[in-house]
């Protein structure tokens, strides 16, 4: 086989070109999730810090 068909036949084949976009799209959801549990961590760590706050009854979410 030629290299100028080799070449031709592989930027034409386009199997597993999804895999690269799933990857990328799962990776941008992983750190969109430790974002989001970061701030969490940082709000709780936050509130155990502050001497003024205390859980009134009222704070307190019975049901949804």
């Amino acid at each position: 086989m030629k290299l100028n068909t080799f070449f031709k036949k592989f930027i034409s084949d386009d199997a597993g070109a999804i895999t690269v976009e799933v990857m990328a799209v799962g990776g941008v959801i992983c750190v969109l999730g430790v974002i989001a549990v970061a701030g969490v961590v940082r709000g709780v760590e936050d509130l155990d810090q502050a001497e003024t706050y205390r859980v009134e009854p009222g704070d307190i979410v019975s049901s949804f």
